[in-house]
C-alpha cells in the first residue's frame, strides 16, 4: 500500500528493514511477501534494496576502487 499510494521509496525501505530486522517471517509467509514486492516492484520498476545491501554494494564499490588504484600505481612504477 506504501508503494501505490506514492510514499517515498527511501522511507518505505527503512520502514522494510526495521521490520525485517525486528521479526522474521515463515517461510511460506516470507516468499509471499517477496513474491508481492516483486510483483508491486515490476509494476513501478523499482527494486527492493534493504540498507544492508546498499552497505555492501558500496563497501564493494570502495574495495574495487582502491584494488584498481593500487593496480594502477604498480603499473606505473
Amino acid at each position: 500500500m506504501l508503494y501505490r499510494h506514492g510514499r517515498d521509496r527511501q522511507r518505505i525501505l527503512d520502514l522494510f528493514a526495521v521490520i525485517d530486522w525486528m521479526m522474521r517471517l515463515p517461510d511460506p509467509l516470507e516468499q509471499a511477501l517477496w513474491n508481492e514486492i516483486q510483483t508491486i516492484e515490476g509494476e513501478r520498476k523499482m527494486a527492493y534494496v534493504t540498507s544492508v545491501e546498499r552497505l555492501a554494494n558500496q563497501r564493494g564499490q570502495q574495495e574495487g576502487e582502491e584494488k584498481g588504484r593500487f593496480e594502477g600505481e604498480a603499473r606505473a612504477r
